[in-house]
């Protein structure tokens, strides 16, 4: 299996789905904009990666719509935030799965980074957001392994160490590059999120690219804590 991946399938063949969900989260600052990725888990709900708003101003695009942020919660050990937006967004959402993955199982990475490197203003960002759902594509990955920690991973863990604490990560076999992170990864089987992009490292004895990415269980974890907070503090 691992010698097929990383493979891509045609955006639309999936967008109708919970993968239609995916949104661009964008900070404009000095001219241009920093992009990154998240998924809805609710109409008023995204779940990133916290490096990607880890600013005071960001914007969430879908389909050619985008809004501000009303309220986020950051947990910083597990690299993940949980969004609150101000106004429901009219598209599908994921549901985040019960366990993560088997090793044998498929899961797929949609890939919509937009081309912005000519946007001026949000505008333009919303257009580019737009382009990019007719041009990204799905890639398909599997699973590498759970580790307790990013100690246990033997990977080129400096730039990881300076993302991740002392919580459980997993690795993929998939390619991720700048304005991935923060995306969802999806076992393909259940169409649900098994973890979310945070960084991409080398793995000894492995050729292939690795993107590394908070543990599934980790994730219902924040997001829990996530909407305590919310409830306490409502915006």
């Amino acid at each position: 299996m691992a010698s097929i991946f990383p493979f891509r399938l045609s955006w639309n063949k999936a967008a109708a789905g919970p993968e239609g969900g995916v949104v661009i989260i964008s900070e404009f600052e000095g001219g241009k904009f920093g992009v990154g990725s998240g998924v809805l888990i609710a109409p008023n709900r995204v779940l990133t990666a916290a490096h990607v708003v880890a600013s005071s101003s960001y914007v969430v695009a879908n389909k050619g719509r985008a809004q501000e942020v009303a309220d986020r919660y950051i947990c910083q050990d597990s690299d993940l935030a949980v969004l609150a937006l101000d106004y429901p967004m009219k598209s599908a959402f994921a549901k985040i799965a019960k366990e993560r993955p088997h090793h044998r199982s498929v899961v797929m990475m949609p890939d919509l980074r937009p081309d912005n490197s000519k946007c001026t203003d949000l505008i333009d960002l919303i257009k580019a957001a737009r382009t990019s759902r007719k041009t990204s594509k799905i890639i398909l990955g599997s699973l590498i392994n759970e580790w307790a920690s990013v100690s246990d991973t033997k990977a080129a863990s400096e730039k990881l160490e300076g993302i991740f604490g002392d919580t459980p990560i997993q690795g993929y076999r998939l390619p991720s590059y700048h304005g991935n992170s923060g995306g969802p990864i999806f076992d393909c089987a259940t169409r649900e999120i098994v973890s979310i992009v945070s960084a991409a490292a080398k793995l000894e004895n492995l050729g292939t690219p690795v993107t590394f990415g908070a543990a599934t269980s980790r994730i219902h974890t924040v997001v829990r804590d996530a909407e305590a907070y919310f409830e306490r503090n409502p915006s």
